[in-house]
């Protein structure tokens, strides 16, 4: 089951979400977007 969550507000904010997902990479966890 994969569990959605958005960070920043209910919708999301997409600046935000970018730096996570660029910080979540450097880390070595790749394919998190819209997980």
């Amino acid at each position: 089951m994969n569990i959605p969550f958005r960070i920043g507000s209910l919708n999301g904010d997409d600046v935000l979400e970018k730096e996570f997902l660029k910080g979540a990479e450097a880390l070595g966890l790749i394919q998190l977007k819209g997980h």
